[in-house]
């Protein structure tokens, strides 16, 4: 697929179907980073502690571009940011999101959450993801 615009386009699609399946509901969301993008749900499982957050994301990453095209698709879903000294490796990630932005948990954040230990099912992942070059 060489057309950045479809290539968003189809990825805000297979985000926008897998979203129906997640407990809590999920939400659609691109993740800016200082150098690219990444993609995909955004839960808040606690609604005692509302800005612990269950991010799921994309291992790989995409360009700024397509990035803003996805939030071009699909206005609903949110931007994220993070500071530029937080690293996420990985797919799956318990953090603290406040108007947007993504940061480490407060201490208090941190003992409620291993407190109550969310439990969660991986539902697959995006297959046939199409590949943009």
């Amino acid at each position: 697929m060489s057309n950045p615009r479809q290539f968003a386009q189809t990825l805000v699609g297979l985000v926008r179907q897998n979203l129906p399946l997640h407990v809590p509901p999920a939400q659609g969301m691109v993740l800016y980073t200082l150098t690219d993008a990444s993609f995909g749900s955004l839960q808040f499982p606690y609604d005692s502690h509302p800005e612990i957050t269950f991010l799921s994301k994309t291992s790989h990453t995409i360009g700024r571009d397509v990035a803003d095209m996805m939030l071009e698709a699909a206005p609903e879903f949110r931007r994220l940011t993070l500071p530029p000294t937080l690293y996420l490796e990985g797919r799956s990630h318990v953090l603290r999101c406040v108007n947007n932005h993504l940061d480490c948990m407060t201490p208090e954040q941190m003992v409620y959450a291993l407190a109550h230990p969310l439990a969660f099912s991986e539902i697959g992942g995006i297959s046939g993801t199409p590949k943009y070059h």
